[in-house]
């Protein structure tokens, strides 16, 4: 009995150990991001691709990669692939509603960081983000999310003061 103790709690240390070294390296992540930034520039990236695979399967071509290459890359199901895409859909949406508020706003005049009304749709678009985030979240669940978040923070590239590559 003792011998099949050890044994079992050989694997469970040999499993933890092995998934904590073969997790993908951060190399290319970048902090001093903001989530709200970092997941609008990923929904942006969604809806383009699917917007890439229309623009094909419109002119009578195969629009299956720009359409799966998340899918695939981030390693999602089918299931999972179509909350993110519906998801992110949402998001486009009404971050449009907000972007056209400060189109008019703008038109008259309006400038950050003087106008409330534009700080106030900043803040407005900016929780739009996280209340994306979390449908996301909800969605996919903590462990398939965390997948995802890793490729979200891996490919995701930004730059500019204040933003700092990991390893760079």
């Amino acid at each position: 009995m003792r011998h099949s103790t050890v044994s079992v709690s050989s694997v469970c240390v040999l499993c933890l150990g092995l998934r904590a070294f073969c997790q993908i390296p951060q190399v290319n992540s970048i902090t001093g991001v903001p989530d709200y930034v970092l997941y609008h520039f990923f929904f942006n990236r969604v809806m383009w691709l699917q917007d890439q695979a229309d623009k094909k399967q419109s002119q009578g071509k195969d629009g299956d990669l720009p359409r799966n290459l998340i899918q695939q890359q981030a390693g999602l199901t089918n299931q999972q692939a179509s909350a993110l895409v519906a998801i992110a859909s949402d998001w486009r949406v009404n971050e449009a509603a907000i972007r056209a508020q400060v189109g008019v706003i703008a038109a008259a005049g309006a400038r950050l960081p003087a106008s409330p009304q534009l700080q106030a749709l900043q803040a407005q678009s900016h929780q739009l983000v996280l209340d994306h985030l979390g449908q996301l979240q909800t969605a996919l669940g903590p462990g398939a999310f965390y997948v995802l978040d890793l490729y979200v923070r891996r490919t995701v590239n930004i730059s500019g003061p204040g933003i700092t590559p990991v390893g760079n």
